[in-house]
């Protein structure tokens, strides 16, 4: 019995470390994009003559793009919506742009000097409320979500700036399971916050 509980914990151990999220391949962006390990988010390519500062607006779109893995227990509209409007406040708040708006409330009043931020949850997974009940604080039952998205020149539809992100829920012990939506929503806003600190060491440059 001792030896079963050993290997049971062992492999929880495992899945532990393997819960730090690595980026899956997608069919969303390009396969031959010549990304860099970021700082704040997994990896980012930036084209060698993009200037951010350039384009004082920037407007933000949820792409179409259909995410392949189980969304029956949470809800994958709310979920873009919230990074959506997440995205929107913290650039607004980071100061990289004198105007952050959606697509559809584009008045086109500043300049045609814009950028479309296009966004997608390309990985959707929201793990095991039983294994996060009974093993959670070994990271069992994690929660998974990726972002990946792209900067676009609003003129010329020339891709200036990608990234892709992808976390896994904290390894925590919840008595409830968790909701885990409480966790996928967490894990956006911390890729959000990563994506923001990027782009403003990249505006520095």
């Amino acid at each position: 019995m001792k030896r079963e509980i050993y290997i049971l914990v062992g492999l929880l151990t495992v899945t532990q470390i393997l819960g730090c999220a690595t980026v899956e391949r997608s069919a969303y962006l390009k396969s031959d994009i010549p990304f860099q390990k970021g700082e704040f988010v997994e990896k980012y390519y930036k084209d060698p003559n993009f200037k951010i500062t350039d384009y004082p607006e920037v407007l933000i779109q949820m792409d179409s793009y259909d995410v392949v893995n189980d969304t029956k227990t949470v809800d994958l509209r709310s979920l873009k919506d919230y990074l959506k409007t997440i995205t929107r406040v913290e650039l607004k708040n980071s100061g990289i742009f004198e105007k952050v708006s959606d697509v559809e409330d584009d008045a086109k009043q500043i300049s045609s000097k814009k950028l479309i931020c296009t966004l997608a949850i390309t990985r959707l997974d929201p793990g095991s409320r039983a294994m996060r009940w009974m093993f959670g604080e070994l990271g069992a039952g994690h929660t998974h979500v990726q972002v990946e998205g792209k900067l676009i020149d609003y003129e010329t539809g020339k891709e200036l700036f990608a990234f892709a992100d992808h976390r896994a829920g904290a390894a925590v012990l919840d008595i409830t399971g968790g909701d885990p939506t409480t966790y996928i929503r967490e894990d956006i806003t911390n890729i959000v916050a990563g994506l923001v600190k990027t782009l403003l060491a990249v505006s520095r440059e």
